[in-house]
């Protein structure tokens, strides 16, 4: 229903619990996280606190517009200069949101045991976060067993892409496991 009404460009107040924005850091965040249906809806509370979004997606896709706007998330298609355009886009003030996970096998991406199935994780825009110095967020967007929307963050303990992907691999296991299915 919200992607129709995303698509038919109506506008709408979502109703969404927003757990650890307070980890939220002021200045331009990486956002880490997984396939998660709904992440999407996370935008809508940086878009009322002024805050811009650019979403790296792994091709071309319709319009994605902050949650039950008009206006449209930024976008960067993964090609050879994502990296240089993650950059660019941080330093221009936006958080950028990036999925590190895919259900297929990528040689030199660490294997992760779900409750979806397996997937794999990679490290790669961990090290460009650790190498530019900006900080990482973990984040999930999940409907929970109220039936109410949850936008979960959480922070790794420090900057080093070894240590924050394995948090980021527990995090997204015990977030994997919250879905009903």
């Amino acid at each position: 229903m919200l992607r129709l009404l995303a698509r038919a460009r109506v506008p709408f107040d979502p109703d969404i619990d927003v757990r650890g924005r307070e980890l939220f850091p002021d200045t331009p965040a990486l956002i880490v996280s997984a396939h998660f249906l709904l992440n999407i809806h996370m935008s809508r509370w940086m878009f009322d606190a002024g805050r811009d979004l650019t979403a790296v997606l792994g091709g071309e896709r319709e319009p994605m517009y902050y949650s039950g706007t008009l206006r449209p998330v930024g976008r960067i298609i993964l090609g050879p200069s994502v990296l240089l355009q993650m950059r660019t886009v941080l330093a221009e003030g936006s958080n950028v949101f990036i999925d590190i996970e895919t259900g297929r096998m990528i040689e030199g991406w660490t294997p992760l045991e779900t409750a979806a199935g397996r997937r794999w994780v990679s490290i790669k825009s961990l090290k460009f976060a650790k190498r530019i110095g900006v900080p990482v967020v973990f984040a999930s967007t999940l409907i929970d067993d109220r039936g109410r929307m949850v936008v979960t963050y959480a922070r790794p303990s420090n900057d080093d892409p070894e240590v924050t992907l394995r948090e980021f691999c527990d995090f997204f296991r015990n977030e994997a496991a919250r879905v009903a299915r």
